[in-house]
């Protein structure tokens, strides 16, 4: 995974990669960790959009990250439940690091 050494985000995506692992391999459990990740998915996207404001970065990137951030919200919301299937945690992951290789990766540009 892209290191992006930003403002602990690096360790916010590497959080989000630990929540569908558990999905994947905790069965048990489904229920819960499925609404931890829910609402980890909310506070990470909520905290990145704050760190992309504080360091002003350009309104027509924002537009279009904070796009990606709800088409993967919406995703999370509709097949992130106990019903979920290896199949939606494999394409969701791909998802999510697609995101930080080409949307995050971006911020690094205007980082303080």
């Amino acid at each position: 995974m892209i290191r992006l050494d930003q403002n602990g985000l690096d360790d916010e995506h590497q959080e989000f990669l630990n929540f569908l692992a558990k999905i994947k391999n905790d069965k048990k459990d489904i229920d819960n960790i499925v609404n931890k990740f829910i609402d980890y998915v909310t506070f990470h996207f909520q905290h990145e959009e704050q760190y992309m404001i504080k360091i002003n970065y350009p309104a027509d990137y924002f537009e279009a990250h904070t796009k990606e951030h709800l088409m993967i919200k919406t995703f999370v919301a509709q097949y992130m439940n106990k019903d979920v299937d290896n199949a939606k945690i494999d394409l969701l992951r791909g998802m999510f690091i697609y995101h930080i290789e080409n949307y995050d990766k971006m911020i690094e540009n205007w980082m303080e």
